[in-house]
């Protein structure tokens, strides 16, 4: 038996025998750990490791994907009442497409590779649902400029508002709010804001 390996465990001595007799095996598994193992239990493939290969059971392989968590988060705000963000999203009638919510590989493969660690799932029309040609990947200042106009705004524009007669413009930079000025024209305040996105 020495040498021989069933499932992760590699078969690496003889040990003693179990208290009925039976003929028992040290085996290394592919995790590092060590166990002994009756030599019944390995050729009938009962066990196959030390108890890891369970642990990992437990979970669907789609559960171990890093982009699992953000398909699952994304259908819970347009789906479910109970989440805190269902209002923005579900509430106001954001879906998810039928290929996506019926199949997490699907929105891996139409989602394609992240550029960088930190970037995560945005929607390019903030009113849009949640397909591929509406989402990418975008980076954390992408999405703070992305978000969508807030309903106090009576400018209806991104970072315009009106102060009194005048319009001032601002854009969020690394978390700050950078002031752009104040216009007596809403064009020229819209423009500002464009050209500092830019």
């Amino acid at each position: 038996m020495t040498g021989k390996q069933f499932g992760k465990l590699t078969v690496i001595a003889r040990a003693e025998n179990s208290n009925s007799g039976k003929a028992r095996w040290k085996c290394l598994c592919s995790c590092g750990v060590e166990k002994t193992i009756c030599g019944e239990h390995l050729r009938s493939g009962a066990i196959k490791s030390c108890g890891c290969r369970a642990q990992f059971a437990e979970k669907p392989k789609a559960e171990r994907h890093p982009y699992y968590a953000t398909w699952k988060n994304m259908k819970a705000r347009c789906n479910n009442p109970r989440n805190s963000a269902y209002t923005n999203y579900g509430g106001r009638g954001i879906k998810v497409c039928p290929e996506w919510a019926a199949d997490f590989w699907t929105f891996v493969k139409d989602m394609g590779p992240k550029p960088d660690p930190a970037y995560s799932l945005d929607r390019i029309d903030c009113d849009g649902d949640y397909c591929p040609k509406n989402c990418r990947w975008a980076s954390p200042t992408t999405q703070s400029r992305n978000k969508r106009v807030r309903l106090s705004n009576t400018t209806k524009i991104k970072g315009v508002c009106k102060r009194g007669k005048r319009y001032k413009a601002v854009i969020g930079v690394k978390g700050k709010i950078v002031n752009l000025g104040t216009f007596a024209n809403i064009k020229d305040a819209e423009k500002a804001r464009k050209d500092a996105e830019a």
